[in-house]
């Protein structure tokens, strides 16, 4: 009755939409209007992987991962890596925003654990938080992988968390 009118939309799937709206055949001021509809988020969508995340000698160990959002939903990635004092640095650099793949490094310069946490809008994703152990010696690896082998279930220790003065973290975020 004073001229306006309301409109609900439900929309099937998200992406870049417009919206249209003519009166007497004409667009009113501002149509059509962009309506960016995001889809639900999923953190179980998100794939980790790569050199970096597995267990290596200190003098070849290559600290790099790539982490996959497509189809996740919109969201946040946020990478730390957490270990030994003044040990490494992080670096993360979009590959591609087109299929939203990001990649990781990191270059520990001692030897140690390092807990990495990935996580998609604050939820951790499959794997995450991932431990990488780090060593000298060929014969401290195998030693240590030799015991992860011959305990059953091998995850006594994996999802531990390092607290206190001696450990840094780094975080990395952008809106995806």
């Amino acid at each position: 009755m004073n001229g306006t009118f309301g409109l609900t939309i439900r929309p099937q799937e998200g992406g870049r939409h417009l919206l249209e709206i003519k009166y007497g055949g004409e667009h009113i001021q501002g149509s059509p209007f962009v309506l960016r509809i995001a889809g639900a988020t999923d953190p179980s969508k998100v794939r980790v992987f790569g050199p970096g995340l597995k267990n290596g000698l200190l003098h070849t160990f290559k600290g790099n991962f790539i982490c996959e959002t497509r189809g996740a939903g919109a969201g946040q990635l946020k990478v730390r890596v957490h270990g030994p004092r003044g040990a490494f640095r992080v670096e993360m650099q979009p590959l591609s925003s087109k299929d939203r793949t990001i990649a990781v490094k990191y270059n520990p310069v001692e030897p140690g654990d390092y807990d990495i946490d990935v996580k998609w809008s604050d939820v951790h994703v499959p794997g995450s938080p991932f431990r990488v152990s780090i060593f000298e010696t060929q014969d401290e690896l195998d030693e240590f992988e030799g015991r992860q082998i011959s305990r059953i279930g091998g995850s006594t220790s994996r999802h531990s968390r390092h607290s206190g003065p001696e450990y840094n973290s780094y975080q990395w975020q952008e809106e995806i």
